[in-house]
């Protein structure tokens, strides 16, 4: 029969394995913490780097779009097809998106039990970056059609320096006569102009 000596001794030891299974838990589990903290860090700086670099393609691509536009314009009676094609090409673009999940780019992060601040901090950030990009997007078919109407203005002006339009001819009156003067359906197969389809293929898609 054990004396109380050993059964309390049996008890220390018991106590101390137990202390140590605990802390060995607490250090797994705060490295798993860390470690979602870092994943999802990691992975947020790669969606938004994406995201602004997307923006800024976005941006080019409308640049070039307001390029072609400007030369389509320079054919006598074109300005207005080519106004129309410009604002349709601009509105096929695809829009920049962030959809970053922190939860499914680092499995564990809902339900870690450490490093709340290092979450919150971090989902701030997402929900910035987030607004950031909504942000950058928001009133696009008014910039769209601002653009557009300025890259016609444009063509008016460059009509003006060549010498296409007479002298003391309004903008209103140059949109007038370009209405007036446009062809219904104008063949631009033998000229030096892409086909509007490719620059639908080549401006408009993501």
């Amino acid at each position: 029969m054990a004396t109380l000596s050993q059964i309390l001794a049996g008890l220390r030891a018991d106590q101390q394995l137990g202390q140590k299974e605990t802390l060995g838990m607490l250090g797994e589990s705060i490295f798993e913490s860390e470690q979602s903290i870092k994943e999802g860090t990691r992975a947020y700086q790669e969606a938004a780097d994406k995201a602004g670099l997307d923006i800024q393609k976005y941006g080019e691509k409308g640049a070039k779009i307001d390029t072609v536009q400007r030369a389509l314009s320079l054919i006598p009676g074109a300005q207005i097809p080519a106004a129309i094609l410009g604002f349709g090409l601009k509105r096929a673009r695809k829009k920049p998106k962030f959809t970053f999940d922190v939860n499914k780019a680092a499995p564990g992060f809902e339900g870690r039990l450490f490093a709340d601040q290092a979450g919150k901090d971090l989902l701030s950030s997402v929900q910035g970056t987030r607004d950031i990009v909504s942000q950058a997007l928001k009133g696009s078919f008014f910039n769209d059609l601002v653009s557009t109407a300025t890259s016609l203005y444009g063509s008016y002006q460059a009509a003006e320096l060549m010498g296409t339009v007479s002298e003391g001819t309004t903008f209103m009156d140059f949109l007038k006569k370009a209405g007036d003067t446009t062809p219904a359906a104008p063949d631009v197969s033998d000229t030096f102009l892409p086909n509007p389809q490719d620059l639908v293929d080549k401006y408009g898609g993501g």
